[in-house]
């Protein structure tokens, strides 16, 4: 009767460092599945893979590392995106940037897009600013490579704030 909670104890040191570990490798081959499907033109297969490691269904999701939930969730919103599903594509967007990561400026910016095709106009001014704030504070996720990027990025965003006004 002792020896019960004492393999039961065994059992979840065990799950907290093999099981999470295996859990985050499988989650990584999983997302570059996903987003490799999306390169593919195959949004269908790759939200599949990518609804289930994004948290929609995986009750294992939250013990993914952030940036690998933050990936899934862009690429998801990406794939709803493509797929002309772009109420959903905006929900996964926002959910990347109010608490996933606030200053992942692609999701702000493909949100705004999404906005704008649904005709909500001042949110998607609203997102295409949050966009242009996130690379101007210097904080910008994920980082650009060069001084000259981050201007460019900055100025085509400015056009798509234009277009939306």
């Amino acid at each position: 009767v002792v020896a019960l909670p004492l393999l039961a104890a065994l059992g979840l040191l065990w799950w907290s460092s093999q099981g999470k570990e295996f859990v985050e490798r499988k989650a990584a081959q999983d997302v570059a599945k996903g987003i490799a499907m999306l390169e593919q033109a195959r949004p269908a297969e790759a939200m599949e893979v990518l609804e289930w490691w994004g948290g929609r269904r995986a009750p294992l999701a939250s013990l993914l590392p952030v940036a690998q939930r933050v990936e899934a969730t862009y690429a998801l919103g990406r794939a709803c995106f493509e797929a002309d599903r772009i109420e959903e594509a905006t929900g996964h967007f926002l959910r990347l940037t109010d608490v996933l990561e606030p200053a992942h400026w692609p999701a702000h910016a493909n949100r705004a897009s999404a906005l704008f095709r649904l005709g909500k106009l001042e949110d998607a001014l609203d997102a295409v600013q949050k966009a242009i704030d996130a690379l101007s504070d210097g904080k910008a996720q994920p980082e650009l490579d060069t001084e000259a990027s981050r201007i460019e990025v900055l100025a085509e965003l400015e056009v798509q704030k234009g277009l939306v006004l």
